[in-house]
């Protein structure tokens, strides 16, 4: 297999678990306008157990229209670093608030050392050791309604 490739893929099959999550809401808003202005562009990507890798918000609109199949670009995990391409494919066609950047930190932090990190997103937060130490807590619900909402700022 390539590093990536593209096919149509039930929906039923694609697994949205939390693995590669970023998207806190889940928002599609703005799926209907980046279709009709990249109509050829697959924006599901799933690695080789069909688990989706980034695309939450696609998926989440795919859904909605009660779509059975949909367009995905397939990835290597052994030759891309899945969290990495999620990371990316987030910034890029919707944000980050500051809950899924800490979301990200913690899934990132797995796999990558924090000078990769830096190295390889724009990342405005400071992952020091206090950070580490608080991540699971500040990511849990009361602190994710404020982050999400904007009445809590981290630097």
């Amino acid at each position: 297999m390539d590093v990536m490739n593209s096919d149509w893929i039930s929906v039923d099959r694609i697994s949205d678990d939390d693995g590669y999550r970023l998207a806190y809401p889940c928002l599609s808003d703005r799926c209907e306008s980046l279709l009709a202005q990249f109509p050829y562009i697959p924006f599901v990507l799933v690695d080789e157990k069909e688990r989706l890798v980034a695309g939450f918000e696609f998926m989440k609109y795919y859904r909605d229209c009660n779509e059975a199949s949909v367009p995905c670009t397939r990835i290597e995990s052994a030759k891309v670093n899945p969290i990495l391409l999620a990371y990316h494919y987030k910034e890029r066609f919707f944000g980050f608030n500051p809950y899924e950047q800490l979301v990200f930190i913690r899934k990132a932090l797995a796999t990558l050392k924090v000078s990769e990190i830096y190295q390889q997103c724009r990342i405005d937060i400071s992952i020091n050791d206090e950070l580490r130490e608080n991540l699971d807590l500040l990511i849990t619900r009361p602190f994710r309604e404020a982050l999400i909402g904007g009445q809590l700022n981290l630097k």
